[in-house]
């Protein structure tokens, strides 16, 4: 995530509870003690808009935040059109539909679908790009 290689090196102390619980979040997303730590100091500087005070931070930092709402908004979305898909599955097939003639109408439509979805995206990235973070 970091956007320039990191080459300066400092050693601070943690309580042993401290470095369990660092440990335990790096396993849990599948990152290093270093990545974590790092990735905590910078959300701590970028708090700290009295001291840091640059606009191009605070874009950063709502970028960001952006990305993971976004990330989220993702994934509950796709949860909820997989339930809806197998729901709408379930329907047919108890009406007496074929599995297969179910299926190959969910593909016409995904691929219809897709390419609504591949539009809205482009719209959104190049709103996002001529937005007001972008001139900052």
């Amino acid at each position: 995530m970091s956007s320039a290689p990191c080459s300066r090196q400092f050693t601070i102390q943690v309580t042993d509870q401290t470095l369990q619980f660092i440990d335990a979040l790096a396993l849990r997303q599948h990152t290093s003690r270093s990545e974590d730590v790092r990735q905590a100091i910078r959300e701590y500087l970028d708090v700290q808009e009295n001291v840091i005070g640059s606009r191009t931070r605070f874009g950063s930092r709502m970028a960001r935040q952006l990305e993971e709402v976004q990330k989220q908004l993702s994934e509950q979305q796709l949860r909820a059109d997989t339930m809806l898909l197998a729901a709408i599955i379930l329907q047919q097939m108890r009406r007496g539909a074929e599995g297969s003639e179910v299926l190959a109408q969910i593909a016409q439509l995904t691929a219809h679908a897709g390419s609504e979805i591949r539009t809205t995206l482009v719209a959104a990235m190049n709103e996002m790009d001529s937005g007001p973070l972008s001139r900052s």
